[in-house]
């Protein structure tokens, strides 16, 4: 079997796990099930990354509520061509929903993802350090208005250019405090050396990642990983 047909071979693979795994969420998208939304979002789905090239905005375009708690939860309207769409068909209900999640990144979408972490992260930071606590979940304890997990899920590591992969291992080396967590998937035995030590405890593929790949994440964020 020639190259091109083994690559093609595992494209339709990846395809098919794709959607196997999103194949509830997307139902509850359209349908607008917040609960279901809501669930995943708390137990490692990454409002971001993406389903069959589209943002899981995209699946819930006709649910403005959905959108809502998608865009709470870290969602940024500006990838995958959801904003343009939304503008394009002048959609105003979702405009003015998306207007306080703009993140005004530039590149590629995953470099526009990296860049919304760490000005996350960042924001998330300055918060502890001007109400005196050392962690964003101590924060919580004492806040009205508490910080939601942010999931950050990045299958085929190995595909990053350089000032990406420096944005996602400084993110993971400080994502404990901020309550961020990132886990990565890759096909190859070896992770990318700079992230071997932040991101070695092996995980099930988080919601809504491709299960053909391997799985790792920092320790601290094994239990936020987890579906239980």
């Amino acid at each position: 079997m020639d190259d091109w047909t083994i690559a093609n071979t595992w494209g339709v693979l990846d395809r098919f796990a794709e959607e196997k795994a999103n194949a509830e969420f997307i139902s509850a998208c359209k349908n607008g099930d917040l609960s279901k939304i809501e669930f995943e979002l708390q137990h490692g789905r990454d409002p971001n990354l993406a389903i069959l090239k589209k943002s899981p905005l995209w699946y819930a375009k006709n649910n403005p509520e959905a959108i809502k708690l998608l865009l709470e939860y870290g969602a940024a309207p500006e990838l995958y061509e959801f904003y343009h769409f939304c503008r394009r068909f002048f959609k105003d209900e979702l405009l003015e929903l998306c207007k306080l999640y703009l993140i005004n990144a530039d590149g590629r979408d995953i470099f526009k993802r990296l860049q919304n972490g760490k000005r996350e992260l960042e924001k998330r930071y300055d918060v502890c350090r001007q109400a005196g606590y050392k962690t964003i979940m101590e924060y919580n304890r004492n806040a009205d208005l508490q910080f939601k997990k942010y999931f950050m899920v990045f299958p085929f590591i190995h595909i990053l250019h350089d000032e990406e992969l420096k944005l996602l291992v400084d993110i993971a080396n400080k994502g404990r405090a901020a309550d961020i967590h990132v886990a990565i998937g890759s096909v190859d035995d070896e992770l990318p050396v700079e992230l071997a030590m932040s991101c070695q405890e092996k995980i099930s593929a988080p919601l809504g990642a491709n299960t053909l790949q391997d799985w790792y994440c920092s320790s601290y964020s094994v239990n936020s990983f987890s579906r239980m």
